[in-house]
């Protein structure tokens, strides 16, 4: 049996190509499944050599992970932010320290890049709990009957809906995606590479047994002003199409455009049933449908948070209400991040300077990054005794200088 002094955390480096793909064959037995060779191959061409990191018990490799380099939206404006992904320990290496020193490798590597924030999704919340995350933006989910849905007030056309092919929209969805993320906090940045490979690719492998993806956009005088990514699982019986309409992706800064992709999925020929799984909470699909029961949604995490430099976080973003704070922060593994701030808000912008005053909130840095892009209020947080305050008038001046217009969302997993 190996013992927690016998394991180590190495870097890739940025040369050669070897690596990657043991990695994450490795990370693959840890979420207890296999992928095809071709999608390790297609994963290993976006990660970042420089930023993975491979766990070994002498020379033999078990466990690692990978960062992306990302630009988030926040509040008012982006920045920089460390993108978590791919990590996983073999089973026969549980309980010894390693992803713990995993996460305080990849948490130093961010520090020292100059990221205020980490940001991943949870395979399992409470793993990360642990190291200060918390949970930032929700999700919702969707698996809707086709035939019982319709909009009240009907939807108007808007625009015109076409679909085109990958080439065409290699061009017209970044725009989109762009606009959209200047006022949605939680979207992060896609490079050229990342539409190319993770977005637009359509690989049979990506599939999981549905068909092939089509892209309807929809256009505005000659702009694309929202698009949408859906798949067919085909099902007949006796009584005809029984399929499912699975939506991978949509996405629309305009709300007009927004509802007219939805009608144009739910009107969809041969469809039975509707399903997506990362609709943003704000949707205005949830007030607009007759019967918005019939869209059986649930509400889940979506992207995680962790702040790793208060103070550029704080000027990072916009804020909704003047007044000041004194928060006391608790964090073990960012000493920078912990003990007494106080925090003033005047003009929309914001400042955090070290202070020994006492606090007029108690609180650890998973419930303060999941309060940062405003998808978290702290009202709820005290309701759940994730924080206190000696004066309730504090939790709600809290409150109000997170507010933010829209709720805060990812589109997609990384």
């Amino acid at each position: 049996m190996s013992t927690r002094e016998s394991l180590t955390i190495r870097p890739l480096g940025a040369e050669g190509t070897e690596g990657v793909e043991d990695m994450l064959r490795v990370v693959d037995v840890a979420f207890g499944d296999l992928s095809a060779p071709e999608a390790i191959a297609s994963w290993a061409r976006v990660l970042e050599r420089d930023r993975t990191f491979t766990i070994h018990d002498g020379e033999a490799i078990v466990g690692g992970g990978s960062v992306y380099t990302f630009r988030v939206s926040v509040p008012g404006g982006s920045l920089a932010a460390g993108g978590l992904t791919a990590v996983g320990v073999l089973p026969t290496h549980r309980r010894r320290g390693a992803l713990r020193g995993l996460m305080r490798r990849v948490l130093d590597d961010g520090l020292a890049r100059g990221e205020p924030l980490s940001l991943l999704w949870a395979a399992e919340g409470p793993i990360y709990g642990r190291f200060g995350y918390g949970m930032a933006a929700m999700r919702a989910t969707i698996t809707a009957p086709r035939p019982h849905i319709t909009f009240e007030p009907p939807v108007p056309d808007h625009g015109r809906i076409r679909l085109i092919e990958p080439e065409e929209a290699r061009a017209l969805l970044p725009p989109v995606w762009e606009r959209a993320a200047a006022i949605t906090p939680g979207m992060f940045t896609r490079t050229p590479t990342w539409w190319s490979s993770e977005v637009l690719d359509d690989a049979p492998w990506r599939r999981a047994g549905a068909g092939s993806r089509f892209i309807p956009v929809v256009e505005v005088d000659g702009r694309a002003e929202g698009y949408a990514f859906f798949r067919t699982r085909t099902e007949w019986d006796h009584l005809g199409p029984r399929n499912t309409l699975e939506v991978r992706e949509l996405v629309a800064p305009d709300p007009a455009a927004e509802l007219a992709l939805w009608r144009f999925l739910f009107e969809m020929d041969l469809v039975a049933t509707v399903k997506a799984q990362l609709v943003p909470m704000d949707s205005p699909l949830f007030l607009r449908v007759t019967d918005p029961r019939r869209l059986a949604m649930t509400v889940g995490d979506g992207l995680w948070l962790r702040i790793l430099d208060l103070p550029a976080t704080v000027a990072g973003r916009s804020w909704a209400a003047d007044g000041a704070l004194t928060l006391d922060v608790r964090d073990d593994l960012v000493p920078a991040v912990a003990g007494g701030w106080r925090l003033t808000v005047q003009g929309g912008r914001g400042a955090v300077e070290r202070t020994l005053a006492p606090a007029d909130v108690t609180l650890g840095v998973a419930e303060l990054s999941s309060l940062y892009l405003g998808g978290v209020r702290a009202t709820d947080l005290a309701r759940a005794g994730r924080l206190s305050a000696a004066d309730p008038a504090s939790i709600s001046l809290l409150d109000a200088m997170h507010t933010t217009a829209r709720r805060p969302w990812c589109p997609a997993v990384f």
